[in-house]
């Protein structure tokens, strides 16, 4: 449990400091200098270790997973810090408590797992959980209401793209044999190789697409070692060692690292809605998470 709470701290940092980062640079650009070199530091470990590397054949279901894998990585780090542009850091690590209800449908959907009507439930009072922070953007004008909804909705389909990303590392890692530093390496690369030709393609590169080196070339090496090098291996560890729906579970703890971390950095206001909501949703993931201790999906 130490290790989730370790991987929740650093991804609260994520949070506010990816914000504070997309304002000096694109996400594609982001996704190349931190996800590329991470990988590549990933493939000389486990080289230097093993004196080889376990490669997908480009005529297996391996490589062509592997290749989704890879798009997969790129999109949740362009849709976090797409969403991270519109709305406070807090409110981002408190929607994305929504990731225990995805999980468990898509589990329930592509896996055939069993899914209980308590189960129902907490999905349904998780999904009121977030009206109250709806609710206290009603008096924004309809550019900036707009502006809400677009970023609530790339955090949303970040915290998809995370539980997806962890289906694919369960699946190589644990059904397939690689190594977690290889199947991570690769995956990084790949991502990170989307993000570079996304640049290049659309970003103005003057010399390069950054701006404010003082401030955002420190960022970055903090984003990579801590993201890249060591919560990014991390989940993918996690998940192969517990349940998926526990790792997602144990996020509940983010929202507060993150409203606090982000109130004494950026002077971020934690509204009463905040709270309102972070309470509905800690209820609905308390009855989800007795539901999965019941069928003994999860050992207490």
């Amino acid at each position: 449990m130490i290790l989730i709470f370790t991987f929740y701290v650093i991804i609260a940092g994520v949070m506010i400091f990816g914000k504070t980062l997309g304002a000096y640079s694109t996400f594609s650009f982001l996704a190349a200098v931190r996800l590329i070199p991470a990988g590549i530091i990933f493939l000389l470990i486990d080289y230097i270790k093993h004196k080889k590397l376990k490669l997908p054949t480009f005529k297996s279901r391996d490589f062509v997973l592997l290749m989704a894998y890879c798009a997969t990585i790129f999109f949740v780090d362009a849709t976090r810090l797409k969403g991270l542009s519109f709305i406070p850091s807090s409110n981002a690590a408190l929607v994305s408590m929504m990731a225990p209800f995805i999980a468990v449908l898509l589990s329930w959907k592509f896996f055939g797992e069993h899914i209980t009507r308590k189960k129902i439930g907490a999905l349904c009072l998780g999904v009121i959980g977030v009206l109250p922070l709806v609710v206290s953007h009603m008096s924004l004008d309809n550019e900036s209401f707009m502006a809400m909804i677009f970023g609530y909705s790339f955090i949303l389909l970040a915290t998809l793209g995370i539980i997806i990303s962890g289906m694919f590392a369960k699946y190589f890692i644990a059904n397939r044999g690689y190594r977690l530093f290889t199947i991570t390496g690769f995956v990084m690369i790949g991502g990170g190789s989307l993000g570079l030709v996304n640049s290049l393609l659309y970003d103005v590169w003057a010399p390069v697409p950054l701006s404010n080196f003082a401030v955002s070339v420190p960022l970055i090496g903090l984003l990579l070692v801590f993201h890249s090098l060591i919560a990014f291996p991390l989940y993918s560890y996690l998940v192969g060692k517990y349940p998926i729906t526990l790792v997602s579970f144990a996020q509940c703890i983010m929202p507060f690292l993150t409203a606090v971390i982000a109130w004494f950095i950026n002077g971020e206001t934690i509204s009463y809605m905040f709270f309102a909501s972070l309470c509905i949703l800690a209820l609905s993931l308390y009855v989800f998470y007795q539901e999965e201790l019941k069928e003994g999906l999860i050992k207490s």
